[in-house]
């Protein structure tokens, strides 16, 4: 998938932020925690952390941002920022230094409240210490459709679930991205079992597999077709 659709969703959000901070009238500003679902992944670290990264050359993420990666991977934070490293592109060695500076890596199952909450608890002592007046909160799923479920499930359990019962929470979304299932039938078991647990207000979804055969079949249309092949073009197609 193209980095510009991930940003483009996440600049939403970072939009979003931002209209809190403008409606807070010099109070104290919100902090944001994104939480990388499948951080040692390969989408993680080729799509969603370099356009993270983006986003925080272009301001858009607060001052107070806490990145956290998890995923079921044995791996230090220093070991990991040292695998991310080299997909972020463009800006200086000292804005990469500040960005993964704010990165922090933590293992542990999807399927298991307890290793999420005890990351959380950790996570919770590094929002308060940044004084912040809130901490919103963005969970990004770079992970395979098998395991949204429970990872969901675990969230909601430990985290999410009593969220709004803390005032130092604002906002919890969660950014759903791989193919959101097989076809038709696995999309509305899956959409179906997310539902249970959260309602759409929660959820974004990313299928960057959306429309890829549709476009590889007129592809092969164009090129093979002697009728469409002259006329299939910039001086004839606007866009």
């Amino acid at each position: 998938m193209p980095m510009q659709k991930i940003e483009s969703r996440l600049e939403l959000l970072a939009e979003e932020l931002e209209a809190d901070h403008l409606d807070q009238g010099g109070a104290r500003p919100d902090g944001l925690t994104v939480f990388v679902v499948g951080a040692s992944g390969d989408l993680a670290k080729k799509k969603t952390y370099p356009s993270l990264f983006d986003l925080f050359r272009h301001n858009f993420l607060t001052d107070h941002t806490i990145i956290c990666g998890y995923a079921r991977s044995t791996k230090s934070t220093a070991d990991f920022r040292d695998q991310i490293l080299p997909y972020l592109k463009g800006g200086t060695e000292e804005e990469k230094l500040a960005f993964l500076s704010k990165c922090i890596y933590r293992n542990g199952n999807y399927d298991s409240a307890e290793d999420v909450g005890n990351v959380f608890g950790e996570l919770k002592q590094l929002e308060s210490g940044t004084g912040c007046g809130k901490f919103n909160r963005l969970f990004y799923f770079a992970i395979p459709p098998s395991v949204f479920v429970p990872i969901g499930k675990s969230l909601k359990e430990a985290v999410i679930g009593n969220s709004h019962e803390d005032p130092n929470v604002g906002w919890s979304r969660l950014i759903v991205e791989k193919p959101f299932g097989r076809d038709s039938e696995s999309f509305r078991d899956l959409s179906s079992a997310m539902s249970d647990l959260y309602t759409e207000d929660y959820i974004y979804r990313i299928d960057h597999y959306l429309g890829k055969e549709m476009v590889q079949n007129l592809v092969i249309l164009r090129f093979a077709n002697a009728i469409f092949e002259p006329l299939w073009n910039r001086d004839h197609i606007k866009v």
